[in-house]
């Protein structure tokens, strides 16, 4: 299987590479523990340095995987529940907004129920930066703001009710209430302590340290103009982290594998299906779900102004796929394609297996 698996990766990279100023894409098999990546193109860098596994990209919303797994922990320990209002974890004085006599979850926030709005900013920003600028449209939000936007907000509908409305503001919540009611003095010192060193991810990050730096890629927008990095510091469980293809694979690893891990019980309760919409398909907390005849699909994507990233794994096939990229162009479809070939290629052990599901959500 493993030299099947480097030919279908290889084909895949190839084929995708011509999109992209750089693209690396992964694959971990979890029965074996064996990961295999691919780079093409270079980083941006001025030293024209090829892109590979150990290269850190911006991730974007695949944070916010990361920020379910705090709260999953968090649950695990009994430190609060799902059914947590928020109001019982922000700080005091924070006000929090609820509608029609309902309060705001813990859980409704990592499932895009809670009601507030896209954007702690409201549209207007967010989509000049999206379609023109590509400047970070979050630059100026600081963490006060961020609550303060909180305090002002008026939610869209009854939280915990209607299907999910995605939502940045929430999960840029989330993380900072949870940072805040665990005694860190930020979401970067959480997120360290409690899934980065406990799955051995060295080079996930929200601030790069010295020594990761010379490995950053340069994001690139249309006609692969350099953009700036966003840092997203006043709403980072929403996606602030910066990752490499080798610490994600080792994440997914970590999701297809929870038994051998130290979070164990946090990441399994991540996966299970929180909420089901005929036409969204399931949620679970912050990963989107699949369901197919032999099993679920859990995917999430991220992308931020030069940078987009993917990640899915199949639990009934054992396998995971990362792909990211220092460009605009979506790596997606790069990435179902790789899994949906590698389910294929191994039906015989696995039995049947449904084809990866097309027109994701993005964020």
């Amino acid at each position: 299987m493993g030299t099947r698996v480097a030919e279908v990766l290889t084909r895949a990279a190839d084929s995708a590479a011509r999109r992209h100023v750089g693209f690396v894409l992964g694959v971990v098999d979890a029965r074996s523990g064996v990961t295999t990546v691919a780079g093409r193109g270079t980083t941006g860098r001025p030293d024209g340095r090829p892109v590979d596994g150990t290269t850190l990209f911006e991730v974007g919303s695949v944070t916010k995987t990361f920020t379910a797994l705090l709260l999953a922990d968090a649950v695990v320990r009994g430190e609060v529940r799902l059914d947590t209002p928020l109001r019982a974890v922000v700080p005091a004085g924070v006000r929090v907004p609820s509608r029609d006599g309902v309060d705001i979850t813990l859980e409704d926030l990592a499932t895009h129920r809670s009601g507030l709005p896209h954007s702690p900013l409201g549209w207007v920003p967010v989509l000049r930066s999206g379609l023109l600028t590509k400047d970070d449209p979050y630059a100026g939000i600081t963490v006060p703001g961020l609550y303060d936007a909180l305090g002002r907000a008026r939610l869209r509908r009854t939280p915990g009710t209607g299907r999910p409305r995605y939502s940045n503001f929430a999960m840029a919540v989330l993380g900072q209430a949870l940072a805040d009611r665990l005694g860190h003095p930020d979401y970067a010192s959480l997120v360290r302590a409690r899934v980065c060193e406990p799955l051995g991810l060295r080079d996930t990050v929200v601030v790069p340290a010295a020594c990761q730096v010379e490995r950053l890629a340069v994001g690139h927008g249309r006609r692969t103009r350099p953009i700036e990095p966003w840092h997203l510091l006043g709403v980072a469980g929403a996606g602030a982290l910066r990752s490499t293809a080798d610490d994600l694979l080792a994440y997914l690893r970590a999701h297809l594998r929870p038994d051998h891990t130290p979070l164990a019980e946090a990441l399994a309760l991540t996966q299970r299906e929180r909420h089901r919409s005929r036409l969204a398909g399931g949620l679970a907390l912050a990963w989107m779900r699949w369901a197919g005849p032999s099993g679920p699909l859990l995917f999430h994507g991220g992308a931020t102004g030069g940078f987009r990233a993917f990640t899915a794994f199949a639990p009934g096939a054992a396998l995971g796929v990362v792909a990211l990229s220092n460009s605009t162009r979506s790596p997606d479809r790069a990435a179902l394609g790789l899994l949906r070939d590698l389910m294929r290629a191994g039906s015989a052990r696995s039995g049947h297996l449904p084809d990866p599901p097309g027109g994701l959500v993005r964020d």
